[in-house]
């Protein structure tokens, strides 16, 4: 839940960060608090006068800061929060921070090649976000690991086969791995978990972990693996199942996506999905750790476009789960919490680009830029959430906005919108989203209904510096 009172959350998030000084404690959570109102600002302009930037930089720039303990201090927030629910989706995902400036020499090597200023380089971090699997609302950062991609030596430059000849420790797919363990470490209660990973955790290392210590998951297939299924004398392919029959439908709206380096324009469409599910049992490959089982037994999720425009546009995922699938109700429930992996994502752009522009950070060193960018990452998921407070429209609509919003701030909002004296009965969380939004600048030019990040912030900034306004004035007794 998207808590208002910035100083409350930051304190939430980070008023127990063990940094070996209350007072580092102290100016983490005012640094916080800054960034957090300023969401998209630099330091110099998100802090409120000259002693907070000059405050903000030491804190910065204190070699005597781990950035871990920055970090571990919000996950033990989340984790505090997740204990108590019935069932978490760990979403997990990896992303790269990319820079151009001095920072990269701190930044391992550039894969793109050897020209810094061109490409730049990326500090790159797997995350796992914790969503409330009943309400389907982000609750916190539960995980984050930062890594720099190392270079090949030079006997595997060149070779097609380089990757899979690095160490187990070497490749990325280890990160997903290494980000389990450590998050469970947090974690107090961890039976009420459920790991939901795209194509990249398609290892059969990585499975075998989970299931030797006993974590619930769903994963995404990338490999076309033979498989055994239950009552099927030959092995299978696992595309061969997309011609499966289907046993119920599921209707799946694909969001539009604009044209990027490597991706091609697609306009927003509803998928009619076809939902089938078997008991497969798959061997271990040449490539695996030997010391992982001989063979691997999970429940497979296939969930394909019925009738695509096209065989190239056609969706279709392929999900491992060692969740108990009995009947066609317990598959669907798969395909939605696979569904909302796309947050993860989300949470990305929310910290990358759409809310805290933590890309824009120019920062001599890697410390520096992981303190602040750790930081930015927590304020991303206060972002979320503050989108996220009405995107149910039924629920929103049945809801008072003082869920959400102060009597103060609701009643300030609807001046702004609405023009008029504000009712006696708070309005509800549907109509102060919309307000909100519309505040920030939005106008529904698509027909869609839905508000991006940047004008819900934009909103909450303006509504923010209307109240600061309003009690200066108050103060002043004018």
């Amino acid at each position: 839940m998207f808590e208002s009172n910035s100083e409350l959350w930051a304190n939430k998030i980070f008023g127990q960060a063990d940094l070996n000084d209350k007072r580092r404690t102290k100016r983490l959570v005012k640094l916080t608090v800054d960034m957090a109102d300023g969401a998209g600002k630099s330091v110099v302009r998100a802090s409120k006068d000259p002693a907070s930037i000059e405050g903000a930089y030491r804190f910065i720039e204190n070699d005597n800061i781990d950035p871990k303990a920055i970090a571990q201090a919000g996950f033990d927030a989340t984790a505090k929060d997740c204990a108590e629910r019935r069932l978490i989706l760990a979403l997990e995902d990896t992303t790269g921070l990319s820079y151009t400036h001095d920072v990269c020499d701190e930044l391992g090597n550039n894969p793109a090649g050897k020209n810094r200023a061109a490409k730049g380089r990326s500090l790159f971090q797997h995350s796992i976000l914790a969503m409330d699997a009943d309400t389907e609302k982000v609750i916190g950062l539960a995980h984050q690991q930062n890594y720099t991609r190392s270079e090949l030596p030079q006997s595997l430059k060149n070779s097609g086969s380089a990757r899979s000849r690095r160490t187990k420790e070497e490749k990325d797919s280890y990160r997903w791995e290494e980000s389990s363990v450590s998050m469970y470490e947090t974690f107090t209660r961890t039976d009420n978990i459920i790991h939901v990973c795209d194509r990249e955790a398609d290892s059969y290392e990585y499975m075998d972990q989970h299931l030797d210590s006993d974590r619930r998951f769903i994963i995404r297939c990338q490999h076309n693996r033979a498989l055994q299924l239950e009552a099927h004398e030959e092995n299978v392919k696992l595309k061969a199942l997309i011609d499966f029959p289907h046993v119920a439908e599921h209707t799946l709206k694909i969001a539009q996506k604009g044209k990027g380096k490597t991706t091609k324009n697609r306009p927003a469409r509803i998928a009619n999905m076809g939902v089938s599910y078997h008991q497969v049992t798959f061997k271990r490959t040449h490539d695996a750790d030997k010391n992982t089982r001989d063979e691997i037994s999970l429940n497979l999720v296939v969930c394909r476009e019925l009738d695509p425009q096209d065989e190239a546009s056609r969706l279709c995922w392929f999900l491992y789960t060692n969740e108990p699938i009995n009947s066609v109700a317990q598959a669907q429930k798969i395909v939605r919490y696979y569904e909302l992996r796309w947050r993860i994502e989300d949470f990305h752009k929310t910290w990358k680009s759409d809310g805290t522009q933590v890309e824009k950070l120019r920062l001599g060193t890697r410390k520096n830029t992981e303190r602040l960018s750790t930081i930015l990452a927590f304020v991303a998921v206060r972002l979320m959430q503050l989108k996220e407070m009405a995107e149910n429209t039924e629920e929103a609509k049945q809801q008072s906005c003082e869920t959400m919003f102060t009597s103060l701030e609701w009643k300030m909002l609807w001046k702004e919108s609405e023009k008029t004296k504000p009712p006696l009965e708070p309005p509800s969380l549907y109509w102060a989203y919309y307000a909100l939004a519309k505040l920030g600048g939005w106008h529904d030019s698509k027909r869609t209904g839905k508000v991006g990040m940047k004008a819900i912030w934009a909103g909450w900034v303006d509504l923010m510096i209307m109240l600061k306004g309003y009690r200066l004035m108050a103060e002043l007794d004018i």
